[in-house]
């Protein structure tokens, strides 16, 4: 479909098209040794993952001085109303006094939603091409998340690590739910921020507020 738009775009004279894409094209997990950033080499896992490659690079190709390509991919993105494990996790943050999340030494990479409208909008203002990465200034663990979850919520809280049985019955019955957990995905996107020359106008725990407040 994103083929069909942009060539139909192109061919009606639009200036630039920009794509969401998704930091699935790089794989499942990354460490802070070998983070992502805009030239890693891809190598998706899912369907997902593929068909947003696949779509990048066929996209990517019909670049040209009249008709602008820009890539975005974003990690998990969050924000007020946000849906999935995000609002399951702080939902039961909100709601519970014992919080078994503590002491997961991981990195998950995550961007709030004002920080990507920000990246897009200075792509398309700025007019610039190639793949660019939306991520926040700083990378939470699952613990600093919650735990910053924690700060926000009213009454008392008591935060306790995940006893290994539950983990290992988690990592059985639901691995990929394991892997968001425990598993790492760190994104290194210094050079969109240096190609743009911008600074990112909102800090993590301006997101959590907002997640809360849109829980309230």
């Amino acid at each position: 479909m994103a083929i069909q738009v942009a060539t139909k775009a192109k061919l009606d004279g639009v200036k630039q098209f920009v794509f969401m894409s998704t930091v699935k094209v790089y794989g499942e997990n990354s460490t802070s040794d070998n983070p992502w950033t805009e030239d890693s080499e891809c190598n998706p896992v899912d369907a997902y993952g593929r068909s947003k490659l696949d779509a990048e690079v066929r996209l990517l190709d019909m670049n040209s001085k009249d008709f602008t390509v820009s890539v975005i991919r974003t990690p998990v993105v969050y924000g007020a109303n946000v849906k999935g494990n995000i609002l399951k996790i702080t939902k039961f943050v909100l709601s519970n006094r014992v919080i078994p999340f503590n002491g997961i030494d991981n990195i998950r990479a995550m961007v709030f939603i004002g920080n990507l409208v920000y990246i897009i909008k200075e792509v398309i203002k700025q007019n610039k091409s190639g793949v660019f990465l939306a991520n926040d200034v700083i990378n939470f663990s699952t613990s600093d998340f919650v735990r910053n979850i924690i700060k926000e919520a009213e009454g008392k809280k008591i935060f306790i690590p995940i006893p290994k049985n539950v983990q290992k019955t988690i990592a059985l019955l639901k691995p990929s739910f394991y892997n968001r957990l425990f598993g790492s995905m760190v994104i290194d996107n210094s050079n969109t921020i240096k190609k743009l020359k911008i600074k990112l106008p909102y800090s993590n725990k301006y997101g959590i507020k907002e997640i809360i407040n849109g829980i309230k």
